[in-house]
């Protein structure tokens, strides 16, 4: 019943209007890689914090974004949002959806990276130099490169840690309430069976502010259209994006903490 509801009060996302979305966020979040974060690291920012509000700021917006477009189209209350943005209780299937798309996500991520260093080393796709060490795909993350990320000491550093969670926050939930909550259930009704890749690329190009990475995130973004499609819940992405992108928190975690 749920999904007759919702076909009939959304209107189909074509190609253009698809375009548009990914399109201007993309270009969003490039100004806040190449001109805010250099402002900010210019004023003597910490590299990490830079990064922080660089990344987290645009999150949030989309994040805003996504409940403001809800209730325009009419998502009045709590649980009209949270039927239209598909996050209905979830089951063990959901779960388990979810956790198969972060594996197989992860091991296709390695996988393309392999291919993602090669077509950096051969020099076509040239990386920018002065990137923040989250960003850099030749950084070592060594205790010494963390402090000086920091501007201090990683270790015992819980701010450093408190901040990474609210980025990852507004990352990935922002995200999946755009894109799989507000995007992907038009786009299904302008494509079909086929809107899950259609969607996975675009959200795979909307990462072109770090062009030199996103090879790797095809098989990502790709896996995790096709669960959030084939589910039609908010969940498994959800759960499969916070598997992928907590990575750098745990890496993180462990150095805060001084476990590794």
């Amino acid at each position: 019943m749920a999904l007759v509801t919702e076909k009939k009060t959304l209107k189909p996302m074509y190609l253009w209007e698809s375009l548009l979305w990914f399109g201007a966020w993309a270009v969003i979040l490039f100004i806040s890689t190449y001109v805010f974060m250099p402002c900010l690291m210019a004023g003597k920012m910490s590299d990490f914090d830079s990064f922080f509000l660089a990344m987290t700021v645009p999150m949030a917006l989309m994040f805003i974004a996504a409940w403001v477009l809800g209730r325009l189209n009419g998502q009045n209350s709590l649980k009209d949002m949270g039927e239209r943005y598909r996050m209905r209780s979830f089951s063990m299937k959901d779960v388990a959806w979810g956790i198969g798309a972060g594996l197989v996500s992860m091991a296709g991520m390695g996988l393309f990276s392999v291919l993602g260093a090669k077509v950096i080393d051969a020099g076509l796709l040239p990386v920018p130099k002065g990137l923040p060490l989250l960003l850099d795909p030749h950084a070592e993350f060594s205790q010494a490169a963390l402090d000086q990320a920091v501007g201090g000491k990683i270790l015992g550093n819980w701010p450093v840690l408190l901040k990474y969670f609210v980025m990852l926050f507004f990352n990935i939930t922002g995200e999946e309430l755009f894109w799989r909550g507000y995007v992907l259930p038009r786009q299904e009704l302008a494509f079909g069976r086929n809107a899950w890749w259609i969607h996975g690329i675009l959200w795979a190009l909307y990462h072109s502010f770090k062009w030199w990475d996103v090879v790797s995130l095809v098989p990502v973004c790709l896996v995790i259209a096709f669960a959030a499609q084939k589910r039609k819940s908010f969940w498994p992405g959800f759960i499969a994006h916070y598997m992928v992108n907590g990575m750098g928190f745990l890496l993180f975690f462990t150095k805060v903490t001084g476990i590794l």
